[in-house]
């Protein structure tokens, strides 16, 4: 597990936000509600010609960097033939991508995404990276607390009834206008929280 787990598994924190759901995980930690949906898959330099159609075998002839403690997906987990190199974080491994030292990066979309426009960590140039469709998966994203607290059911439990009032009562939407989602983002995030 990363490094963020191990510190809320040692108590140093109350809680994880964003978390994707995994069997090892859901070992030691307690789920809220679904809270966001968040998309992994590859990344490429704009200027190189990758045959990508979607699936992981797709990606075999190719150096792939990522996060060590990234899980993009199953299929993705289980293929041994992939050529993987592990770097401390995704912007790292975006950086070797630019750099040309490896094919491409899987990672999250939407971090990398971030990553690209607002780096400081190292020096990425935004329009030198894309991301590839088709996703190789997407997730739904939680916030977590370790079983060892002993309030982490009583914390989620809050959490969970302050998300159902937020999304009844309509202040979700106020919230998210204040941070510069759009209209059409905003019902579709509502529309998910009603959904999970």
């Amino acid at each position: 597990m990363g490094s963020r787990f191990k510190i809320i598994r040692k108590k140093r924190k109350t809680a994880i936000l964003g978390a994707f759901y995994s069997a090892k995980r859901n070992e030691v930690f307690y789920y809220s509600r679904p809270l966001a949906r968040a998309h992994t898959g590859i990344f490429k330099r704009k200027e190189s010609t990758i045959n990508f159609d979607g699936t992981t075998q797709s990606l075999v002839p190719y150096s792939i960097g990522k996060e060590d403690s990234a899980f993009i997906s199953q299929e993705f987990t289980r293929n041994t033939e992939l050529a993987i190199t592990s770097t401390k974080s995704l912007p790292t491994s975006l950086y070797l991508l630019q750099q040309g030292r490896i094919d491409l990066v899987a990672g999250t979309k939407e971090v990398g995404k971030y990553w690209l426009e607002y780096s400081t960590e190292v020096n990425l140039d935004k329009n030198k990276i894309e991301y590839l469709l088709p996703d190789l998966a997407t997730h739904k994203l939680y916030l977590v607390i370790s079983q060892s607290n002993y309030r982490a059911k009583e914390y989620l439990q809050k959490f969970n009834r302050g998300i159902d009032a937020i999304v009844e009562n309509g202040s979700i939407a106020d919230i998210m206008k204040k941070h510069n989602f759009s209209n059409e983002k905003i019902t579709e995030y509502i529309n998910f929280l009603k959904e999970n």
